[in-house]
């Protein structure tokens, strides 16, 4: 959580790293979101966000990040209208 806790509109849930039967891994990560962002774009900064640090921290290549939305909230996010 902490590599993307200054995405702004974004909060990270939990995320669970699985190693699948290909031996690929994979990062499923739970997230709300502000109203005010478009979510395509906070994903993509997620999913490479998660891929970076992976590949820094642990050297291992990330197959796919998956990015489930529990929820919308209305928080206003700094800077945007």
């Amino acid at each position: 959580a902490s590599v993307t806790k200054d995405i702004p509109g974004a909060d990270v849930i939990a995320s669970k790293t699985i190693l699948d039967k290909n031996r690929n891994l994979v990062v499923n990560v739970t997230a709300a979101v502000s109203k005010d962002v478009m979510i395509k774009d906070i994903s993509n900064e997620v999913q490479a966000r998660v891929k970076e640090a992976m590949k820094k921290t642990a050297y291992l290549e990330v197959k796919e990040v998956n990015i489930r939305i529990k929820n919308i909230t209305s928080k206003k996010v700094k800077g945007l209208p």
